[in-house]
């Protein structure tokens, strides 16, 4: 199959049991829904709970994207059954394996800023105040220039030594690498549904060899195209909408936890699964 074929059944497939496609948009929108709430009540609880809850579900849809990916390895073209158990366990498992390869990327950049003399910068990018910005709440507030976290950032960035560029320039070509592992770890979690099978470096560098460095390069780069076309759809909406006051934000989050989130899970589960198919 080639990546054309591969892309196209993939969007075929996503669409091919709406009754599933819809029970996934309803369960990303209860916390939308709860946060549009919450902005008349400007709770700190409510804002933290519902970050919370943000994770928990994205992790119980992500494990099901994990079963996608499974069924198909195994040759399946049909959306598998949604099982909030099984879902839930599989997003554990995938939460479990990226804090493993995030940790990793963490300790190196640790040791960096040690080795460099730039520690006191991780200290300061730290110092922000995430109690408003845990969870953005509005449309205006998801895309405003004055959000503390970018400004503390930039006065990081503006402050920063040369060699912390250079230590960026290491973590980002580290991570790049990285997410082609994370690829290949993540469909070796569907089809073993084991995490110690998943990270198995043996195992993974095997896959990427049947694959093919070159493939699967060229397979990241139109599954980055697609998902930079549908980031640009989303954030065009976000600014027209943004111009309507409440019922804006109302027909965006719908439009975007209704549609566009479940429909990239479900896209990109089964890409990567035909993807990993052809070892």
């Amino acid at each position: 199959m080639d990546f054309t074929e591969l892309f196209k059944d993939s969007i075929c497939y996503s669409f091919s049991d709406f009754s599933k496609f819809i029970i996934i948009g309803i369960f990303l929108l209860v916390p939308s829904i709860i946060s549009i709430i919450n902005q008349q009540l400007h709770s700190g609880i409510l804002t933290f709970l519902i970050g919370i809850i943000f994770v928990s579900i994205g992790y119980v849809v992500e494990g099901y994207g994990i079963n996608v990916m499974k069924d198909t390895i195994e040759g399946s073209n049909v959306l598998p059954k949604v099982n909030w158990k099984k879902n839930t366990s599989n997003g554990i498992k995938l939460l479990g394996m990226e804090l493993v390869y995030c940790i990793g990327i963490a300790i190196i950049f640790i040791i960096l800023l040690l080795i460099s003399d730039n520690i006191e910068l991780l200290s300061s990018l730290l110092k922000f105040n995430i109690g408003k910005t845990a969870v953005p709440i509005s449309i205006t507030e998801l895309i405003s220039v004055n959000d503390p976290i970018i400004n503390t950032v930039s006065n990081v960035i503006s402050s920063a030594s040369p060699s912390l560029f250079i230590i960026l320039i290491i973590i980002m070509i580290i991570s790049i690498i990285t997410m082609f592992f994370m690829i290949i770890s993540t469909c070796r979690l569907a089809k073993t549904n084991s995490v110690i099978a998943a990270l198995s470096w043996r195992g993974i560098t095997g896959d990427i060899k049947s694959i093919g460095v070159e493939k699967l390069i060229i397979w990241y780069i139109f599954l980055f195209i697609i998902a930079t076309l549908l980031d640009l759809i989303a954030y065009i909406l976000l600014l027209f909408l943004n111009l309507i006051p409440v019922i804006g934000d109302i027909i965006a989050l719908i439009t975007i936890d209704f549609f566009i989130i479940p429909f990239f899970i479900l896209f990109t589960s089964r890409a990567m699964g035909l993807l990993y198919s052809c070892i």
